[in-house]
């Protein structure tokens, strides 16, 4: 019988891990004390904190000064912008486009989280010039391709969150809105947040993400949305395997080494698929 109840146990670590590797497209981890999240499916690091100039500025009111000081302009299609505090609201963390793109500049400038390359996320245009509107497969509008996007890459794909219109523009899907933050929690806004792509035929406009609805499109840079800032691959630290993963994998490593003499070969491919 013990053979049978350590091929059994093998099997159960085996689907426990493989639903934790299945679901780990985004994986929390830390980094200089800063909360983190991997996205592997675009190979991104998020911060855990989607309203994090809110945060930094209640924990420090001198914030704006630091960034101003650090970033006094931004430069961009339609001209230099002078970074002035009404670019920053308190209240809410929302920023212009000129603010988000200072205070992600910043975060560069400091080296948070150990790294200097943050930004704010991209938006591609990936059809005719300018951004074109749709209710499916577009660069702009709703139920767009995600390729285009990486907030709505986020949102529709790995969030599995579903857009106010549905792909014939018919209006209140089911179940539409950011109803799953994934492991942004309540930090996540149920609003819209800023890219840093410049809307061509009109530079005096950019583009953003609407997280509320799941709608692209490009309003003018001074009016007041929220930044996420966001940077390629992983920090040095790596993230740190779920507790179902840890559990599976001591239970696979117990069972793996009674079946060792057995020439099982399982749950090495298993671990080379996996990790």
């Amino acid at each position: 019988m013990q053979p049978l109840i350590t091929k059994r146990l093998v099997l159960a670590a085996g689907l426990m891990l493989w639903g934790a590797c299945t679901q780990a497209a985004l994986m929390p981890y830390e980094s200089g004390g800063v909360q983190l999240v991997y996205d592997d499916a675009q190979d991104l690091t998020w911060t855990r904190d989607a309203n994090l100039f809110k945060t930094q500025y209640d924990a420090d009111n001198t914030v704006i000064a630091d960034i101003i000081a650090a970033v006094p302009t931004i430069t961009s299609g339609n001209g230099t912008h002078n970074v002035v505090t009404g670019d920053f609201n308190t209240i809410n963390g929302r920023m212009t486009w000129y603010g988000a793109m200072a205070w992600v500049e910043w975060l560069g400038s400091i080296a948070y989280a150990g790294a200097d390359d943050w930004r704010l996320p991209a938006i591609i245009d990936t059809g005719a010039p300018g951004f074109v509107f749709a209710y499916v497969g577009s660069d702009a509008g709703y139920n767009v391709d995600t390729s285009s996007s990486e907030v709505a890459h986020l949102w529709y794909d790995t969030l599995d969150n579903i857009a106010f219109f549905d792909t014939s523009g018919g209006i209140h899907q089911p179940g539409w809105g950011l109803s799953n933050a994934g492991p942004f929690g309540i930090s996540m806004q149920d609003s819209a947040y800023w890219s840093g792509t410049e809307y061509p035929p009109n530079r005096n406009v950019a583009m953003l993400f609407h997280a509320g609805r799941g709608q692209q499109y490009g309003p003018v840079k001074d009016i007041e949305f929220y930044g996420w800032a966001v940077r390629p691959g992983q920090i040095a630290a790596a993230p740190v395997p779920g507790t179902a993963a840890l559990l599976a994998l001591g239970l696979m490593g117990i069972g793996a080494r009674k079946l060792g003499s057995s020439g099982n070969g399982g749950f090495a491919a298993f671990r080379e698929q996996c990790f």
